[in-house]
């Protein structure tokens, strides 16, 4: 079960939490990441902007070698890969992208179940929001549409046997009359859909602006990731329904939204044990998001 303000690394199924608290802290730094830069004749500079890149550094006092054997197995390949951070200074453990509906790259899309299509919008609301990513999610029947956010296996929730969370997502129809509800969808080691858990069905009304709520308990022992799915149920065909602003964030109660990037992939660029005592060590790690 996760502890907040813990951190916890490992591949999927795997995940161990690491020492407590490294003195000093530890403070992530962001670092801008861009595609790249043009200029035009007047010499104006446009810059793509993909994505940021976290770093973390941690600094742990008088490990015992238990707990320095653990950190250096990550390092080595002892505990295979790709790894995993789970990092509590960010409530939502979906990815960045998955967390903004920022998509437009190649098997970045929700994968729908079902008839119907997913577009990438530019939405404008007023429930605070501001104006946001989202996606458009439109049935060509009255059946069930639903759409799977982060489930692309290296983007999948990491999840831990009995703790709660809580899935949260902003939707809107225009017409109102049709109904919502959230899903928390399980995934075994080897990446199979064992199981999902579905929370309450929500009506919509019109032109309104709704923040659909699911909390639950991971109770299944080979669940090791999980991903968001919102299912819509139109009045009619054709209907559709704006996405916006999904998270899951560790707890019974659901908070504002905040971007992802809870749980990256990462690596161990630096590694140093010094020993001050055979039974003690001083540890200094450098992690790196990929």
């Amino acid at each position: 079960m996760a502890t907040s303000g813990v951190f916890y690394m490992g591949q999927l199924g795997r995940m161990a939490p690491l020492p407590g608290i490294p003195r000093g802290g530890v403070v992530p730094q962001d670092t801008l990441r861009t595609a790249g830069e043009q200029t035009s004749l007047g010499g104006r500079v446009t810059t793509d902007i993909v994505a940021t890149r976290r770093n973390w550094g941690f600094d742990w006092h008088a490990l015992t070698t238990a707990e320095r054997d653990l950190i250096e197995n990550h390092l080595l390949g002892f505990r295979p890969g790709p790894l995993r951070m789970i990092d509590p200074t960010r409530r939502n453990r979906l990815s960045v992208r998955g967390s903004g509906i920022t998509t437009g790259l190649l098997g970045m899309d929700p994968v729908l179940t079902g008839s119907g299509t997913w577009t990438d919008q530019d939405l404008v609301t007023t429930t605070g929001l501001g104006s946001v990513r989202g996606g458009l999610l439109t049935p060509s029947t009255t059946s069930v549409l639903h759409a799977h956010l982060d489930r692309q296996e290296n983007r999948r929730v990491p999840v831990l046997l009995g703790e709660t969370l809580t899935s949260t997502v902003w939707v809107y129809c225009p017409t109102g009359g049709g109904t919502v509800a959230l899903t928390a969808s399980y995934f075994n080691l080897v990446g199979s859909l064992i199981s999902t858990l579905t929370g309450t069905t929500v009506a919509l009304a019109a032109a309104t602006w709704t923040r659909v709520v699911h909390t639950w308990t991971v109770g299944s022992s080979t669940a090791v990731g999980a991903s968001p799915r919102v299912s819509w149920t139109p009045p009619s065909a054709g209907v559709g329904l704006y996405v916006a602003q999904p998270q899951i964030e560790e707890g019974a109660a659901a908070t504002a939204w905040s971007s992802g990037g809870g749980c990256p992939e990462v690596r161990l660029p630096k590694f140093r044990s010094t020993a001050l005592s055979p039974s003690e060590f001083d540890v200094v790690l450098d992690v790196e998001e990929v």
